[in-house]
């Protein structure tokens, strides 16, 4: 494990949902710092069940953002889960982030994501 972190999800900016890769959102106050940014393989702790997932740490680079934040897509996941708090196990750094240039090609990259951590998880 490479680093862990608690939080409450709270609301972001519905991009990951209307994409089809909806994300638990949690905030944080500059724990990592700029050389951690990414996206992982990790595990997510939700009511004492633990889930795979890809998370995204840093700013959106596509849509322009400076602000970072994590982001969650929990596999498998399909229920509302604001306001519960959670925790992410950073297992494995997948790439850095990097600013897309077009929707489509950010879309093409998580799926990308996604199929690396179920084969990581595979393995494990």
């Amino acid at each position: 494990m490479l680093a862990k972190i608690r939080g409450k999800v709270i609301r972001g900016r519905g991009v990951g949902k209307k994409l089809g890769f909806p994300t638990a959102n949690i905030f944080f106050e500059e724990i990592f710092f700029k050389k951690n940014w990414g996206v992982y393989a990790s595990i997510v702790t939700l009511r004492d069940f633990r889930m795979p997932a890809v998370t995204h740490i840093g700013p959106a680079k596509t849509f322009n953002e400076t602000t970072p934040r994590i982001e969650a897509h929990i596999l498998d996941l399909d229920e509302d889960i604001y306001g519960e708090t959670i925790e992410i196990e950073f297992l494995k750094k997948l790439r850095n982030t990097k600013k897309f240039g077009t929707i489509e090609k950010l879309s093409e990259h998580i799926a990308r994501d996604i199929r690396q951590t179920r084969e990581h998880f595979k393995r494990m």
